[in-house]
């Protein structure tokens, strides 16, 4: 029976499927009961018998329709992880109407319906190095752990309701039912599930998944729909932050930059102002391999002590920070080690770029992998910044100079084994950076 996948070759098997049903229904979900269901769904396909086929394809909780748009050109990111890391219009919001243009076509959302199996097709002119996106929202009556099963011809990403659920940085050569499996979580009422693929070939994408619960049973009361439901999405709400827990800099405290540390140079204060002074780049970035493959070694790094931060327990908290550049803004914040519950330890975020001759942009990272990439197409002509970033919950909100980021970022938890220990601290790649100000909060 297993061997009849496709409809012309189940004709032969039409009498036996009534009897196959009564064999595999009660068996609990594997691999093997769900290649028999598929069978039953082709055979109940080519007897025309529509509903018997619907309700199996119900039962494997088989994404139907899909919203697709493309393509989009990820300019001066073109490598895999900074491709599915720049964050690009369908990201920052959903909005069908829109059209986006690019040097070749226009991007426009299209309707998209998937096979029986669920694998969906996005084809369009001059796909090769391009992004597309794929969008459904699911709705729940309750908060449900679930597994996603997903495939694809090209790498992708995936995001539910803004985290990031998923990524697949290998790329497989046809599409292949249940191929990949992912733990995730279903809120309360509507999810938005968005998928992005990065094309490096020269034909179409296919895709396709189902998702069902963690036992592998339907998830009841679910419902699929491709209408835009963005006003019934749940966004994360910043917190409330409360008084300072101890600010760096303070008016009166001129000892305050001998609790930081600096790697290859030594301190220079003028004014309450820090500046790591350095005439060679201080190696690796925190003396790590794994921080090499997008940057070289930066001129300057500092960082708070690690017993100071222990006694202040400044773990999971939100900081203002304010710093200045003497040469070209290019600097990351990392905030490693602060603490074994901190979902957000071992990010750096900050203004950089990876080449001279490439775009500069705000990044967040998490060690060598890029999350996300924002290009930023008018950097304000300072050499001031200001930074204010809300933590909570592995969600990050950042206002640079007064500006709010378009979007809010997530950082998926990482393993306390790949940490590296190393505490709060900054990086520069000019002449030197100053801090004349880190206010550290605490959500109220």
């Amino acid at each position: 029976y297993l061997e009849a996948r496709d409809e012309y070759r189940a004709r032969r098997y039409v009498s036996a499927t009534e009897k196959f049903w009564n064999i595999v229904r009660d068996y609990p979900p594997c691999p093997l009961v769900n290649d028999a269901y598929r069978f039953l769904m082709h055979c109940y396909s080519a007897m025309r018998k529509g509903e018997a086929a619907d309700k199996i394809r119900k039962r494997l909780g088989i994404i139907t329709r899909w919203m697709t748009i493309a393509p989009f050109s990820p300019r001066g990111f073109e490598s895999v992880p900074t491709a599915l890391a720049a964050v690009l219009p369908p990201e920052i919001e959903v909005n069908y109407s829109a059209s986006y243009p690019s040097a070749k076509q226009v991007a426009r959302w299209k309707a998209v319906s998937a096979n029986l199996d669920g694998r969906f097709v996005i084809k369009y002119s001059y796909p090769r190095y391009t992004v597309a996106y794929a969008l459904v929202y699911l709705k729940v009556p309750e908060e449900t752990e679930a597994y996603l099963y997903f495939a694809a011809n090209a790498y992708y990403r995936i995001w539910i309701n803004g985290r990031l659920s998923a990524s697949q940085m290998s790329r497989r050569s046809a599409w292949r039912f249940d191929e990949d499996r992912y733990p995730v979580r279903l809120d309360k009422g509507v999810n938005r599930l968005l998928v992005k693929f990065y094309n490096v070939t020269s034909g179409a994408i296919y895709g396709g998944g189902r998702i069902v619960s963690a036992q592998g049973l339907p998830i009841p009361f679910l419902e699929q729909t491709v209408s835009c439901l963005e006003k019934d999405v749940p966004r994360p709400v910043p917190p409330d932050l409360g008084d300072p827990i101890f600010d760096e800099g303070k008016a009166g405290d001129r000892g305050w930059y001998s609790r930081w540390r600096v790697t290859a140079g030594s301190f220079v204060s003028r004014k309450n102002v820090i500046y790591p002074q350095s005439a060679q780049p201080a190696g690796k970035w925190f003396r790590f391999a794994k921080y090499t493959p997008y940057f070289t070694g930066p001129a300057n790094m500092a960082w708070l002590k690690p017993s100071y931060l222990r006694r202040r327990k400044v773990a999971n908290v939100s900081f203002e920070l304010t710093a200045g550049t003497a040469d070209h803004p290019m600097f990351l914040l990392t905030f490693d080690g602060e603490g074994e519950d901190d979902p957000l330890s071992g990010i750096s975020l900050g203004v950089a770029r990876f080449y001279r001759w490439r775009p500069i942009f705000f990044g967040l990272f998490r060690y060598d992998m890029p999350l996300s990439i924002f290009p930023l197409a008018e950097l304000p002509q300072t050499r001031k910044w200001k930074w204010n970033v809300t933590r909570k919950d592995g969600w990050l909100w950042v206002e640079m100079n007064g500006k709010k980021m378009p979007i809010v970022f997530h950082a998926p938890p990482v393993s306390p084994a790949a940490r590296d220990g190393y505490p709060f601290g900054m990086s520069s790649w000019g002449r030197g950076i100053g801090i004349s100000g880190l206010v550290f909060r605490r959500a109220k």
